[in-house]
């Protein structure tokens, strides 16, 4: 699978370089890099160190009892792995650069197949890593929670989305957690440094629906703030729309403005990041069957409230990029990542579905230039024949672009495996040298 997919995407790389035979290594500054095992490996997303790039992701393991394993790699300036570290028993969903080393955040995974209870066949803990700059981890640390019930202790579901810093050098973690048969509600922990107590923790269950948080929580001027997708059944339809929560230090609830809520359809925000005048978001549009998706944005202000005018809808099928009518879309498209960039615009990094006139066969990864208000100034696609599925994307300190995600064989179901990519682009988006 691996072989098929460098083949591809290498072809790719070749027809930008305009003249490969003068390139020195000394002048490459784009690259493509696939990283695989025995097992399926999928990506969580990529930072960029003072030195190079460290990849967090998960490894699949099929079987009986199907298991997983948190994967971290680190490389140098061109992508090649340094070392790499494989922990036991659970998932990513994050990791932050620090002085000392990474933190890692996503779900420790505990399974009970005896269990005559169903809800605790499977449980899920808050994990929380710290590493070093080798790669030794220096504390790993789980949360759990069980409440009493009828039937005697019943586990509560934690998962850790995203992490940041506050100004104190406090952990601030953002989460998920679920009582047996209740929805999934929101938190916030924020941890001290080095003994990981608890200095502020907030659960935000205001409305009887389902939270799924972005990537990504930010710290400002004593303000905490997130994405999330509100979610819920009317009417037979799943429907679900965005909010922007923000609180103060000790949790205290100052704004949360919502956007799409009077409108039955699937609005979901993947990933936030800061810009100068604000904060820019990125995700999926579909109708209520969850078909038809086109990638979504909007903007917000520095307070989270919705900035309307900055929204915009993406068709991949369609020549203009842009569309009014997001309900048209005859492709399915999603919006899964992005990066503010130096010109104060963005560009949006997301999955678009082949059609006849474009694509490369599966589903490719689909880069979307934008200004500040989310205008289309240029679109790529980067695919082979596989399914390129896009995690993350950041802006390097020139300006060029570094893509994170999976490539998935289209024999997967039947035995192939997946794999992680790391693509390095210039500033428009093209693989050169």
């Amino acid at each position: 699978m691996k072989k098929l997919s460098f083949i591809s995407l290498s072809l790719l790389l070749l027809s930008g370089c305009k003249n490969l035979e003068d390139a020195s290594v000394s002048q490459r500054n784009t690259f493509m890099h696939f990283y695989e095992g025995a097992n399926s490996y999928v990506a969580t997303t990529a930072e960029i160190t003072e030195d190079g790039y460290v990849i967090a992701g998960t490894i699949n393991i099929p079987g009986d009892q199907p298991t997983s394993k948190i994967i971290v790699i680190k490389t140098d300036a061109l992508g090649k792995p340094e070392w790499q570290k494989i922990i036991d028993g659970g998932s990513a969903r994050g990791i932050t650069v620090s002085a000392s080393g990474y933190i890692l955040v996503g779900d420790s995974i505990q399974l009970n197949p005896n269990s005559g209870s169903i809800p605790d066949l499977e449980n899920y803990w808050s994990r929380l890593i710290r590493m070093d700059n080798s790669g030794s981890i220096v504390s790993d640390v789980s949360y759990a929670k069980t409440v009493k019930n009828g039937q005697g202790d019943a586990h509560v579901d934690f998962h850790a989305d995203a992490l940041t810093l506050d100004d104190q050098g406090n952990l601030v973690t953002l989460g998920t957690y679920k009582y047996p048969g209740l929805n999934e509600f929101a938190y916030i922990a924020t941890l001290n440094p080095t003994s990981l107590d608890t200095v502020w923790k907030k659960e935000y269950n205001y409305l009887e629906r389902d939270y799924i948080n972005t990537k990504s929580v930010f710290y400002n001027s004593g303000r905490v703030m997130w994405g999330a997708t509100v979610s819920g059944t009317a009417s037979n339809f799943t429907t679900s729309y965005v909010a922007m929560p923000v609180v103060e230090n000790n949790s205290v609830f100052v704004n949360c403005d919502y956007f799409g809520q009077l409108t039955e359809q699937s609005l979901v925000i993947n990933d936030l990041k800061a810009a100068p005048i604000g904060y820019g978001a990125v995700g999926t549009y579909a109708g209520t069957d969850g078909n038809k998706g086109n990638v979504f944005f909007v903007r917000t202000d520095k307070l989270g409230n919705f900035q309307k005018e900055s929204v915009h809808y993406y068709d991949g099928a369609s020549e203009s990029i842009a569309v009014s009518d997001p309900t048209s879309s005859s492709s399915e498209d999603t919006g899964e990542s992005l990066t503010s960039t130096r010109d104060g615009g963005y560009v949006l990094a997301g999955t678009l579905e082949t059609t006849p006139t474009r694509g490369n066969g599966g589903t490719d990864i689909w880069l979307i230039k934008v200004d500040a208000y989310g205008a289309p100034i240029w679109d790529k696609i980067i695919g082979g024949p596989t399914n390129e599925i896009v995690s993350s994307i950041r802006e390097a300190a020139d300006g060029s672009l570094v893509i994170c995600g999976t490539i998935r064989d289209a024999s997967e179901e039947t035995g192939g495996l997946s794999s992680i990519f790391l693509i390095r682009t210039d500033s428009q988006g093209e693989l050169k040298n």
